[in-house]
């Protein structure tokens, strides 16, 4: 903080004049400076898409220049970015600075996001996006999956598995934080090999997707590890991901990339239910959470009413958090591959109680802040919901 003041100051004979000249000549053209924060997919992806939407439908004289902050998390989706918004230096940080410092500047300074990087209205779900691969991208892509023994028109799967690996790179005391604040959204690799195992046998490629994962996985037929393969890159990470025929994810930020691409999605294993991206054609099934005290489920009044985004707050409101099995995670999985070929039917009692949650769920006092357009084809899983029985809605 205090090399970002000094700078500041430096960089003030020049900057003030700008932030000036930006406010006198506003009837004329209307410039605003943005900044992205890059150093998260999960924030890097939803945040820079939801401004090159925006900036479709605003007024040809507004010019928006952007600059990232917070380090570069994946390189090709900087370069994607620079081809639909105008990203310029670091040094847009001091013009930004110092718009923000003097009143009446809150016009010329955009939020990283306006939406908390949710999208509750739905934009990017509704509107064509624009973030296309160049030709040498797909050409240099498809010849990496070619490699691995796929075949033009098989399908596959991108799966990603939170642990704590990722975070684990943090030498600083901020790492290990993070990890003890965020181990709630941690997932046993191990649990998902029955579900892994029945997507291949129906001649389905699974891609175990992640920059840093744990543990390997066994070599299986149609199974590629990803995670621990030699070959991988930025541009894989961004194109599988946009590319694939389904998502499945305990929702950890790279599932972004599959969303703005229009991919179904299946969350499994993720928290908390309050959240669930109802924005995206998806399938939602939560962790199981169990009061302490009693051993009884929450129900679903009870996980809105302790929505929370830290493991402490889970600790010191008495709750448990259990993974799901590995045969609930397998219907999961069944389900959503029922659903993305056509083959699945609901029963009368199924698309019942999914009514039920969302007639309930749509009374919560939060629903209208998180939830304020819901994608025709969002729902929580079928099998997670009968199983939870009838006192929980």
């Amino acid at each position: 903080m205090l090399r970002h003041r000094i700078l500041s100051l430096l960089n003030a004979s020049w900057a003030l004049p700008a932030v000036i000249l930006i406010r006198i000549i506003r009837p004329l053209i209307f410039i605003r400076i943005g900044r992205l924060f890059s150093g998260r997919i999960g924030h890097f992806v939803p945040d820079a898409a939801e401004h090159s939407v925006r900036k479709s439908l605003q007024n040809p004289r507004t010019y928006d220049f952007y600059y990232f902050f917070g380090g570069i998390c994946n390189d090709q989706w900087a370069k994607m970015v620079h081809r639909n918004l105008k990203i310029k230096g670091g040094w847009l940080k001091y013009i930004w600075h110092w718009n923000d410092l003097i009143p009446g500047g809150a016009k010329h300074n955009l939020p990283q996001s306006f939406t908390n990087s949710r999208d509750p209205l739905g934009l990017l779900s509704k509107s064509k996006g624009s973030y296309d691969f160049l030709p040498e991208e797909n050409k240099t892509s498809y010849e990496w999956l070619r490699s691995k023994g796929w075949k033009q028109g098989e399908p596959f799967i991108c799966l990603q598995v939170r642990d704590s690996a990722y975070l684990d790179k943090f030498d600083s005391n901020e790492g290990d934080l993070l990890n003890d604040e965020h181990s709630y959204r941690n997932s046993s690799i191990e649990s998902y090999l029955p579900a892994i195992n029945w997507l291949t046998s129906q001649g389905i490629w699974v891609l175990r997707m992640g920059k840093l994962m744990s543990k390997p996985l066994d070599k299986t037929e149609r199974l590629i590890d990803y995670a621990f393969d030699d070959d991988k890159s930025d541009l894989l990470d961004i194109w599988l991901f946009a590319n694939c025929d389904g998502c499945v994810s305990t929702s950890t930020g790279p599932d972004w990339i599959s969303a703005l691409y229009r991919k179904p999605l299946l969350f499994v294993n993720a928290l908390p239910l309050g959240l669930l991206y109802s924005m995206f054609n998806s399938i939602w099934v939560p962790k199981k959470l169990t009061w302490k005290n009693s051993g009884f489920n929450l129900n679903l009044d009870e996980h809105l009413e302790n929505l929370y985004l830290r493991t402490s707050q889970y600790v010191e409101a008495g709750i448990d958090i259990t993974e799901l099995t590995p045969e609930e995670i397998l219907l999961a999985t069944q389900e959503f591959w029922g659903r993305i070929q056509g083959t699945w039917d609901d029963t009368d009692e199924e698309t019942r109680r999914q009514d039920e949650f969302w007639n309930h769920f749509g009374s919560w006092a939060g629903y209208p802040k998180y939830h304020e357009w819901r994608h025709p084809l969002s729902r929580v899983g079928s099998s997670w919901l009968k199983s939870n029985g009838k006192d929980f809605l």
